[in-house]
């Protein structure tokens, strides 16, 4: 396996990767209000919009087999607004079925780690469903602490 820098011919394959991890992350919160193929068509419009925002600086890695693409991590430089450092974000990791538990994840998520300090970050934050137990799991043996917990209600 082999990770690189992301191309312009990649993004059809980011963005339904990033619309599958986005629809479970939230089809318990949406299902059935929205259906699975208006949602992910949403998401792959929300992915083209942040894409368009040339606002932050951001990476695209792809990870490859021997078969092709099996996963993507996009990241952005963000700045904190109380102390002002500057920090890398996860927007998306994904690696497809037929990877998984292969240490794709992991080596996504450790070139992360390298643009990071490359651009002088002393940390990286990401966000994680509560139920997806597998990247929880990931996330945690690569040293990663629960920073805020996000909390809803009906109004």
């Amino acid at each position: 396996m082999r990770i690189r820098a992301g191309r312009e011919s990649d993004w059809r394959r980011v963005t339904r990767g990033n619309a599958e991890t986005a629809w479970l992350s939230f089809a318990s919160r949406y299902a059935p209000a929205i259906p699975v193929l208006t949602f992910r068509a949403r998401a792959r419009r929300f992915d083209l919009r942040l894409r368009a925002d040339g606002a932050a600086r951001r990476a695209l890695f792809v990870a490859e087999d021997e078969l092709g693409y099996v996963g993507h991590v996009w990241l952005e430089e963000r700045g904190d607004p109380w102390s002002l450092e500057r920090y890398t974000v996860v927007l998306t990791l994904y690696v497809t079925r037929r990877a998984r538990g292969r240490g794709t994840g992991r080596r996504l998520l450790r070139r992360a780690y390298r643009w990071g300090r490359q651009l002088g970050h002393a940390r990286i934050q990401l966000s994680v469903a509560p139920q997806n137990t597998a990247a929880l799991a990931l996330y945690r043996s690569e040293g990663f602490e629960t920073f805020l917990y996000g909390q809803t209600r009906p109004l």
